[in-house]
């Protein structure tokens, strides 16, 4: 007697987006429910964060990858411009659940922006280090700088910064705006 064992279809699949490689998976012989996306690349990743609620009332910021248009993660960014405090929270593609990450802390080099979207002459950019709340499984961290106090808007840009294995090097955002770009 032959006795199949299934791996059920959903686990699978869960699997695969978690590790970003369902593009390459190949079909399952079973149709999808799942309704088309619009649009591809960083527009879509862009429109899909606005489309999100943020958890804790701060900025989405899409991570993924620009070249198949799928977000793989989401960075949520709370500013506290009283006390020049930034907070990051490190959230799945749907903003709705926190993922960890290894590394204790992220450099982000922060350039402050006036209303009208440009530098201040006098504001030259700064590094802040974002520290994890927890020794391990980080899921939040946050950092301080007198710069930041009273700040409304700035760009950011990571150094490096793993979420799983997938790095994100160089990727800058927009605050408050949650766009992302390559420099």
């Amino acid at each position: 007697m032959i006795v199949h064992h299934h791996r059920p279809v959903r686990s699978t699949v869960v699997g695969l987006i978690a590790l970003g490689l369902l593009p390459l998976a190949g079909c399952s012989g079973e149709s999808s429910q799942a309704p088309p996306t619009a649009g591809t690349g960083a527009a879509a990743a862009s429109g899909a964060a606005a489309a999100k609620k943020a958890t804790h009332g701060g900025t989405l910021v899409p991570l993924g990858n620009d070249t198949i248009g799928e977000t793989t993660a989401q960075l949520e960014f709370v500013l506290d411009p009283d006390a020049g405090r930034l907070t990051m929270y490190i959230l799945d593609a749907a903003a709705a659940k926190p993922l960890s990450t290894w590394q204790k802390d992220v450099d982000i080099m922060v350039q402050l922006m006036t209303d009208d979207g440009s530098a201040p002459q006098d504001a030259q950019p700064f590094k802040l280090t974002l520290k994890g709340a927890t020794p391990s499984d980080v899921t939040e961290m946050s950092g301080q700088s007198d710069e930041l106090k009273g700040a409304r808007k700035f760009e950011g840009t990571f150094k490096i910064f793993l979420i799983g294995q997938m790095p994100f090097n160089g990727t800058k955002f927009k605050f408050p705006e949650g766009t992302t770009s390559k420099p």
